[in-house]
């Protein structure tokens, strides 16, 4: 891996009226020689096996590098109390820092990478502060968002950065493919609160799900008529990949598990509580 001085100049990213992101301020420090603390480890992916993990997951590199913080994001959802915050804090960092480091690597450009970063970012901070104990923590004030983009909340831009790259759904394909994987997964932002936000939300899924089937699609290669291949277009049509289809799959029986859980808990409390009060009046 190059050293960082050799890195493109990372820059927090703000949405610009010609671009959808542009560069303003310099990240946060950072050392490559530093390990990585265990939970960062599991986090990344070894380097001798991300070609493979790519391949794995088809055409969408950023989809692959980001295969490990999305099974964090999984696992947060459990709402498994956490002792020490700043220990996966701290993780969920070197995390990050490793999921841009191995974009740079697949030269992956650099609006993309930072358009991925910031919706990670604001996807894991909003699943830590929905947990009780995250909501009862600091996390808001020293949140993933602030550290690498200096802002505190996401859940709004998110929304009007999705709208900006789906007028060029062709060229931002892997960034829509990404924040869609972040939807089916449990990701609200701004429609959390709102009266039928539920409503809107599963409306913008819908219409962002076929526009990547639109562009996903296997071409018609029958031989009476030759596959058709444009030139100037770099996403050419592809069949989604199975990630995309197991990330909602597995969104769903995650909130199931989750549900059946509290439902087992609740009725094992009642019926402690029935026990406890026959005692009392024996």
């Amino acid at each position: 891996m190059h050293a960082m001085a050799s890195r493109d100049d990372d820059r927090t990213v703000i949405l610009a009226q010609d671009d959808a992101w542009s560069a303003d301020s310099p990240l946060t420090d950072y050392d490559p020689a530093l390990r990585p603390p265990p939970l960062a480890q599991r986090l990344s992916l070894p380097p001798g096996n991300s070609s493979l993990l790519i391949d794995a997951h088809g055409p969408n590199t950023l989809l692959a590098l980001a295969a490990p913080l999305f099974s964090e994001l999984v696992h947060l959802k459990s709402d498994a109390a956490q002792e020490r915050p700043e220990l996966l804090r701290e993780s969920l960092r070197a995390g990050i820092q490793h999921f841009d480091l191995q974009c740079q690597d697949h030269n992956i450009e650099q609006t993309s990478r930072h358009a991925a970063r910031y919706v990670l970012c604001t996807v894991l901070d909003e699943a830590i502060l929905a947990t009780r104990w995250g909501n009862d923590s600091d996390w808001s004030q020293h949140s993933l968002l602030a550290l690498f983009h200096q802002e505190t909340f996401g859940g709004e831009k998110f929304f009007v950065l999705l709208e900006r790259l789906h007028r060029d759904p062709g060229r931002h394909l892997d960034v829509l493919e990404l924040m869609y994987v972040c939807i089916a997964l449990g990701f609200q932002g701004r429609y959390r609160l709102q009266p039928r936000g539920e409503t809107a939300l599963a409306e913008i899924s819908e219409r962002l799900y076929r526009e990547l089937q639109r562009y996903r699609e296997v071409p018609d290669t029958r031989l009476s008529e030759p596959a058709v291949t444009d030139a100037n277009n770099q996403s050419l049509r592809r069949p989604l990949p199975a990630w995309l289809l197991i990330s909602a799959t597995l969104a769903g029986m995650t909130l199931l598990h989750v549900a059946f859980s509290s439902s087992l808990d609740q009725q094992h409390q009642s019926t402690l509580q029935q026990y406890s009060t026959q005692e009392t009046h024996q």
